[in-house]
């Protein structure tokens, strides 16, 4: 979504979504961002397992959800940020985001994040290890349209 300067990739293989990106953040639900998605209607989670963040890079690596595909439609973000994990979200479209965050206990190592949408209340998760999940923030009552855009997000600044 947007001009990222440099291509992203994204490939599809054994039930796994492997993505690379690429751009810049300003805003973490703005463009410019490499996003992967496939539709979902109804309640639904997702989960992402991070295998890789080169070293001296900040990324914005997570799991969205989005009620389209405009720049200022409803959304869910949750990723990693340096020491934190950052849970950013829109309630309406074309209204401000606003962000919760939750210190990460292994912060040079996250393993996971996720959502869980169920009758439009929105929870964040993040893991360390992968087995140990923290909620990120409080569950957030948001307004989905029928069919949702999710899957993953990539930018890698650096």
């Amino acid at each position: 979504m947007g001009p990222t300067g440099l291509q992203g990739t994204a490939t599809f293989a054994n039930d796994t979504f492997t993505l690379k990106g690429a751009g810049a953040a300003s805003i973490p639900l703005q463009m410019p961002f490499h996003f992967v998605y496939q539709t979902l209607a109804g309640d639904g989670s997702i989960t992402a397992r991070v295998t890789n963040i080169p070293a001296g890079t900040t990324p914005q690596v997570g799991v969205m959800i989005r009620g389209g595909l405009s720049a200022d439609s409803v959304d869910a973000f949750i990723y990693f940020n340096p020491n934190t994990a950052v849970m950013y979200y829109r309630t309406s479209t074309g209204v401000s985001s606003s962000y919760q965050t939750a210190s990460m206990a292994n912060p040079a190592s996250p393993t996971g994040c996720g959502w869980r949408v169920a009758a439009s209340i929105f929870t964040s998760y993040v893991s360390a290890g992968w087995f140990n999940w923290i909620q990120v923030g409080a569950s957030q009552s948001i307004t989905w349209p029928v069919d949702l855009y999710c899957v993953g997000r990539q930018q890698l600044l650096g």
